[in-house]
Order: structure tokens, then sequence, then C-alpha cells
């Protein structure tokens, strides 16, 4: 089972998808590898993982094809699939595509940088040097 979808969506949708040899027990792998893949395309238009139970339905949708897509990439027709999952994963990026009840990220994509500037601007690094409370703080941590 993974966060967004069970195997039980993808053969409701794909019944041939039970009939693939091994689908049993590699079948998590799928899900989870197609869960991630949508997660790192649409980052950069929203906030990932998508943390609403159920995930959106779009969401779902996408896993769904994708995973299919994963389990039967070498098979005749699988890249209709691709191409398919491509030109939404570009319209959802886009912005002509929206994924109803994600939370978007605004700016662009997500950084760690820190959001605030300093008033005094920026110091050599050959200046730097740990405050005092950090250093105590670090040292109380370790006791």
């Amino acid at each position: 089972m993974g966060r967004y979808i069970g195997w039980q969506d993808v053969v409701g949708r794909y019944p041939d998808a039970a009939k693939i040899a091994g689908a049993e027990q590699v079948s998590s792998s799928w899900l989870t590898q197609a869960e991630y893949e949508v997660d790192a395309r649409l980052a950069v238009r929203y906030a990932t993982p998508f943390v609403s139970t159920p995930a959106p339905v779009l969401v779902q949708d996408l896993c769904i094809d994708l995973t299919y897509y994963k389990a039967t990439i070498r098979q005749k027709g699988s890249e209709k699939i691709y191409e398919y999952l491509k030109d939404r994963f570009a319209a959802i990026v886009a912005g002509t595509i929206v994924v109803p009840g994600a939370v978007a990220v605004t700016g662009g994509a997500m950084t760690a940088a820190p959001t605030f500037q300093t008033a005094f601007g920026y110091d050599d690094a050959e200046n730097w040097r740990p405050a005092a409370d950090d250093i105590e703080n670090t040292e109380a941590r370790r006791e």
C-alpha cells in the first residue's frame, strides 16, 4: 500500500496489471516509485508530499497511470501512456491544469534558504564566528 494509492487501484483501472508476472511481490515498489516521482515532478508548483487524506484525486490518477506505465514499460503500447502522462505533468507545471485541494508553492520551487535579509549586509566569511549562546546551548545538550 502506497501513500496515495494501493495496488487494487491500479488493477481496478488496468485489469491486466493483475496478470503481470511477479506483480504481487513487486507492486509495492512500483507504487512507491511512482508516488515519489509524482511528488518530484509536481514539487515545482505544489507543496509535496500531499498531506491531505485522501490525496487529491488528480494526484491519485497520476500515480495509478505512472505505476501501470512502470510495470509495463517494456510492453507494446506503454509509450502512449507515457506520452499522456508527460503532457499532463507539463500542463500541471505550466499551470493550465490545477490540482484541486493542493497547496501551491509561490515564487518558484521551495528552498532551504532563509527568507529574511540582514539589515547590515553580508559579512566576509573570515569574520564569521558562532554566537556565545549557541555554544552554551550545544554544550548543555551534550550533558
